[in-house]
């Protein structure tokens, strides 16, 4: 990792970040992140000069143990700098939502990534409920992507 981009972000954040880490092989920092802290990072790292990050590039969400960790894989197009955003958020219980800032207000293009976590996942951003447009009628609002959701086959019809 580069070691005066982690020194930069320890300055312009301090206080905001749990853990800074290399993400997976790469080169690039993961930064570990309280929920509640997710929309003043972003907003600070967007504006930062020496960082201008501008983009966001995915959002991905995975079930971990009990809780859900989001990703959101960040990108400068002018400082070409590359973070990933990580925090985790535990749900109350299987059927639950979790409740999570929504980064729009910094990156619109996370609309529609947050729009599939939430009805995959059962995350309301900002508290909002998921539309369920994705999923057949069957499944909306079991949040199939958690490892709590049971797959059941429709019974078989036979016609004659």
């Amino acid at each position: 990792m580069d070691t005066k981009l982690v020194t930069r972000l320890e300055k312009i954040l301090r206080g905001k970040i749990i853990r800074i880490t290399a993400f997976g092989k790469g080169e690039y920092p993961s930064l570990w992140l309280e929920g509640t802290q997710m929309l003043s990072v972003a907003e600070v790292l967007k504006e930062d000069p020496l960082l201008q990050i501008d983009r966001l590039e995915n959002l991905s969400a995975v079930e971990m143990q009990e809780g859900i960790v989001l990703s959101h894989f960040v990108y400068s197009s002018v400082t070409q700098v590359r973070l990933v955003l990580r925090t985790a958020f535990l749900p109350v219980s299987e059927t639950d939502l979790v409740q999570a800032p929504s980064l729009v207000r910094v990156w619109s293009m996370v609309q529609t990534f947050e729009d599939e976590i939430g009805e995959l996942f059962g995350v309301a951003f900002d508290g909002q409920v998921p539309q369920f447009n994705l999923l057949p009628e069957q499944v909306r609002g079991l949040f199939p992507m958690r490892k709590s959701f049971v797959f059941q086959m429709p019974e078989a019809q036979f016609y004659e």
